[in-house]
């Protein structure tokens, strides 16, 4: 949901703007969890009409596109896409076993501004778990059907002990889920620690992770990606329930 959403959804006047009346309901609202879908619709990187060679015309990008409903180029990423479909299926899955979910996604402001906003949310919040899900990159989709880069990696806050066990524990589901389903996974169960501001401004008694899912610059890591939504939304749900009751 967006800020106006947000607002509508905890009670206070959706004007889009947040300010202290916005701040107070959210620490009343009682989220456990805050799900980040990185990126916005301007991060250029990844657009598809970027692509060189008409990769989007082709195998996998075809796959890709059909998977995410994408028909033609737009605004959006590839990475917000796979990004924002993947938050939406994991928020899903948490609301149905009960827990509190805030799903904050802004397209529409910049990609500085919308961190800038998820970090105060997350402050204001206070939930028991934030999760920032992305999609990783090595040599640019241009090398794409070289790149042996592939896999997934969770970062935690330096000194973060609950976000290093998150962190380890959404690694380890994805990885698993992986070697289950033939997926590519060519880099290790890692976690490791990272100095992104989503997650050092996490407050204190938060759990932060930073999850890179895939690289979406390696053809089969990103058809896997596209494909194994539900299924690897299904494996973040088990390892965060597994924290929260923990």
């Amino acid at each position: 949901m967006n800020t106006k959403e947000m607002q509508e959804a905890i009670g206070t006047t959706p004007d889009g703007i947040p300010g202290p009346k916005t701040y107070a309901a959210l620490r009343a609202a009682g989220f456990e969890v805050m799900i980040d879908p990185g990126h916005t619709r301007d991060h250029a990187r990844e657009h598809p009409q970027a692509w060189p060679r008409g990769y989007w015309q082709r195998e996998p990008g075809l796959s890709v596109a059909e998977a995410l409903g994408i028909s033609e180029a737009t605004e959006d990423s590839v990475e917000h896409a796979l990004n924002l479909r993947l938050a939406t299926l994991l928020a899903a899955r948490l609301k149905q076993a009960g827990i509190k979910v805030l799903l904050y996604d802004e397209p529409g402001l910049g990609n500085n501004d919308e961190i800038n906003r998820v970090c105060r949310y997350c402050r204001e919040a206070r939930p028991r778990v934030f999760l920032s899900l992305h999609a990783n990159a090595s040599l640019g989709i241009e090398s794409s059907a070289s790149n042996t880069a592939c896999g997934t990696i969770a970062y935690y806050a330096p000194g973060s002990g609950c976000g290093e066990t998150l962190a380890r524990r959404l690694s380890s589901a994805l990885v698993d889920y992986r070697r289950r389903t033939g997926g590519p996974h060519n880099r290790a169960d890692l976690a490791q620690p990272g100095r992104y501001s989503v997650l050092t401004h996490c407050p204190e008694g938060t759990a932060g992770a930073l999850v890179e899912v895939g690289f979406y610059d390696h053809d089969e890591d990103l058809r896997y990606m596209a494909t194994h939504g539900p299924g690897m939304a299904d494996a973040l749900a088990e390892a965060l329930l597994t924290h929260l009751n923990g």
